[in-house]
């Protein structure tokens, strides 16, 4: 079973086990918005639990826009949980409109049950300095200073896996999906081990894709769909699918949505 709300869309997510509960934590919006483009600077962190990653509940929403004024007070962004110092940690992404800007920090908020949020009182922690950092090009939206989805991880990985240079090396076109690396240490190096995609296609029919523990133990891949073939958007949390293994230790999914 998907993750598909019936007045909310649904994307970007991230996950986090505690005990037997998977806690899924997703960007939502409203679909009565109409245009799905304008989710992006509607958006809220919704927060969904399961102990099989197939049937949800979904519980009262983690995190949204700050009062007029505050650093995150136009919406809330993609980030993580982890646990540290006895309590739960969010690291989120949170965006304001500064005149013609769309400006994007990063901010955290602390939990010690994954259910009530306090956001950090010396938000945002970090944001880009424009003098390093260059602005996207000017649209009819104006700029978008970007500088989102925190991932917080305990050593730094180097590298340019998506590179004009690795795209010469493979002739690969792009396509929306999802790469894995491998390494022989969870700290790295990493590799790839096949220039294949995970899963992948041209519609991007597959996003953001995630592999965690089932509750058998064995990896599943998590994603949340995003286009279907003629470019609509769904924005919901697909079911997980399974993963195998051949005897070189690559990695491939085993059902694709045609086969469900």
């Amino acid at each position: 079973m998907t993750l598909r709300l019936p007045d909310k869309w649904v994307w970007d997510f991230w996950l986090v086990r505690d005990d037997t509960d998977y806690h899924a934590f997703y960007l939502q919006a409203p679909r009565s918005l109409g245009n799905p483009d304008l989710r992006h600077l509607n958006a809220s962190i919704g927060h969904a639990v399961s102990r099989d990653l197939r049937h949800w509940r979904v519980l009262p929403d983690a995190l949204r826009a700050g009062p007029p004024g505050a650093w995150d007070d136009c919406a809330v962004w993609t980030g993580c949980v982890v646990w540290a110092e006895g309590r739960w940690h969010m690291f989120y992404t949170g965006v304001s409109v500064e005149g013609h800007t769309v400006v994007q920090r990063a901010g955290s908020a602390m939990s010690k049950d994954l259910i009530r949020w306090r956001k950090h009182p010396h938000n945002p922690l970090i944001e880009a300095d424009p003098r390093y950092y260059e602005q996207r090009g000017e649209d009819a939206a104006g700029y978008e200073r970007m500088w989102r989805d925190p991932w917080v991880f305990r050593h730094r990985q180097k590298g340019d896996y998506h590179s004009a240079a690795r795209r010469k090396e493979t002739r690969l076109e792009p396509v929306g999906g999802t790469h894995y690396l491998v390494a022989e240490d969870p700290l790295g190096p990493f590799r790839f081990s096949t220039h294949d995609f995970l899963i992948g296609d041209p519609a991007g029919s597959l996003y953001s894709g995630k592999l965690i523990d089932g509750p058998d133990g064995r990896p599943n891949f998590l994603a949340w769909r995003n286009f279907t073939p003629d470019g609509a958007f769904v924005g919901e949390l697909a079911e997980p699918f399974e993963i195998a293994v051949d005897g070189e230790g690559n990695l491939s999914v085993l059902r694709t949505l045609a086969g469900e």
